[in-house]
């Protein structure tokens, strides 16, 4: 978490990448790992991204107006959820304020405003740049285990930026990160996954594994595999270890076969993707497993 925090205080930096298409007349369409939004065709979208976080500016071609967009997971060893939220938000304050000069103390207002179709409280502040009095402003939202944050600058005499912003705030979608843990079958295993510390310096997709033994006992429906005719010429016979994706309702949405006899690996995947399993939940909120499903065979 202090990786992460302190992330958000480095200088905005120039493009670096650039992911934009149009979306409609006027508009450009921004969409990567589960964070869209639209904004003015005339604005130009920086992606300063990094690993550990999503982080995008878009500003005009000139002016030091902007709109910042942040994700990044909200893990913490506690699973204080609404504490993780609350840092990276005064991470961004205090970031806004020395951009801006606010003075000190700061003299933050709390402020709302609407994103997608939730009504979210931020922080106001007053400052300077260029001799030009500007207001900033900052929000932060989570869906599921993802904290998505606003950072709206704007020269007060200059009114440009609010359609931008309008166009942003209120196309912007947050789909909640794809967190995948390894788990297995066993109380033990489903103590780790509920307590397990996360590391803070994973990426945005793929925080840290929770190591674990095979899936088999959590199903709450496994598919048995017929044997295959061709197998039972052949006498084969072992163990094939299918490696499977579940999603947060506990349907397999991605199996591969990773060992055991070829003729008898496509009737295990088979088998696995008709499986269903018991949603897993981390720190309260439901995520996805990757793990192995193990198939025994006898030869017939």
């Amino acid at each position: 978490m202090k990786l992460l925090l302190s992330l958000l205080l480095f200088a905005l930096l120039p493009t670096f990448n650039i992911y934009a298409q149009a979306a409609n007349a006027g508009t450009k369409h921004f969409e990567n790992a589960g964070l869209a939004f639209d904004f003015p065709a005339g604005w130009k979208l920086s992606d300063t991204s990094i690993d550990a976080l999503k982080h995008l500016v878009v500003s005009p071609e000139r002016g030091p107006q902007q709109i910042v967009v942040i994700a990044q997971d909200a893990f913490d060893s506690s699973c204080n959820l609404q504490a993780v939220n609350r840092k990276i938000t005064d991470a961004l304050v205090e970031r806004t304020a020395s951009q801006i000069h606010a003075g000190k103390p700061l003299q933050g207002a709390p402020v709302m405003t609407k994103v997608g179709e939730t009504e979210v409280e931020g922080v106001q502040l007053h400052g300077l740049i260029n001799n030009s009095l500007v207001t900033g402003e900052v929000y932060s939202l989570r869906r599921g285990l993802r904290v998505v944050s606003l950072v709206y600058l704007r020269v007060d005499n200059d009114s440009r930026s609010e359609s931008a912003w309008q166009i942003i705030r209120r196309s912007l979608t947050i789909s909640p990160s794809a967190v995948t843990v390894v788990g297995a079958s066993s109380a033990e295993s489903d103590r780790r996954i509920s307590d397990a510390p996360v590391n803070a310096n994973a990426t945005v997709n793929s925080p840290a594994p929770i190591t674990g033994g095979v899936l088999n006992g959590r199903a709450i429906h496994l598919v048995q595999p017929a044997y295959p005719p061709i197998a039972r010429q052949a006498h084969a016979s072992g163990t094939v270890a299918v490696q499977v994706l579940i999603d947060e309702s506990g349907d397999v949405i991605a199996a591969h076969a990773t060992s055991g006899h070829p003729l008898l690996q496509a009737v295990a995947v088979a088998a696995a993707r008709a499986s269903k399993f018991s949603p897993t939940k981390l720190c309260g909120e439901p995520v996805r497993v990757a793990g192995i499903i193990q198939y025994n065979f006898v030869a017939q």
